[in-house]
């Protein structure tokens, strides 16, 4: 018997929604040549995640999607598997006084060495951003984008070999 890994990557953006909107975005996965009798272990990396915000007042930002589950996670938000996937914050910079001098628009966050087993590979995946508090971040108005990388690590055991 040898373990077979097969790797898949999903580019998604929130210009290009199957369905929901900018805020609350659904994707459908289309993943090509994935085995039909499941896999042994999925891992899931949020590879690479950017986002535009122009004038929101945000500072953090907590990547959450739903359609799947974490195993071996807890959230006390969900009080069950966590949603988030990965968390940024938004370059800020001060003077010597502490004033706030310049606030970027963009976040970032690459997160490939942060692994989340889940159970299965979804059909469909929903993104939303939320504040470090709670609240759901608008994208709808502005022009607001973002840009998501993930990656699914998928083994199985071949009795072929």
């Amino acid at each position: 018997m040898k373990t077979i890994t097969d790797i898949f990557t999903v580019q998604l953006t929130n210009l290009a929604i199957d369905s929901g909107n900018k805020t609350s975005a659904t994707y459908r996965l289309n993943i090509p040549n994935k085995r039909f009798t499941g896999y042994d272990k999925i891992t899931m990396y949020c590879d690479a995640f950017n986002a535009d915000l122009f004038n929101l007042n945000v500072n953090t930002v907590l990547i959450g999607a739903s359609g799947f589950y974490q195993k071996n996670s807890l959230s006390s938000i969900t009080k069950g598997s966590a949603k988030t996937i990965g968390q940024c914050s938004r370059p800020i910079y001060r003077d010597a006084s502490n004033n706030i001098v310049e606030k970027l628009d963009n976040v970032e966050f690459y997160g490939s060495t942060s692994p989340m087993e889940i159970s299965s590979i979804p059909d469909e995946v929903t993104i939303e951003l939320s504040e470090l508090g709670g609240g759901v971040i608008d994208l709808v108005t502005n022009g607001n984008h973002y840009h998501l990388k993930l990656r699914f690590v998928c083994e199985y055991t071949s009795h072929n070999c």
